[in-house]
């Protein structure tokens, strides 16, 4: 995200807006994967919901559709 935008909240309104996507919409009962690319500095962002790093330096969250 570009820096003047950092800070204000948006990157978080995406993620909440994308899971809530996912838990609304998906498949009851099953689990939807989630894979980003992210710059290692912004990994720890991603992990406040949820992705892990695995071996490719991906970020994946595997989500429950309700």
């Amino acid at each position: 995200m570009h820096p003047d935008y950092q800070g204000r909240g948006v990157g978080r309104m995406l993620m909440e807006a994308l899971l809530r996507f996912i838990r609304e919409n998906g498949v009851s009962g099953t689990e939807i994967a989630a894979e980003l690319c992210a710059m290692p500095d912004k990994m720890p962002f991603y992990a406040k919901f949820g992705f892990r790093a695995n071996e490719a330096q991906r970020m994946r969250l595997m989500y429950r559709a309700e």
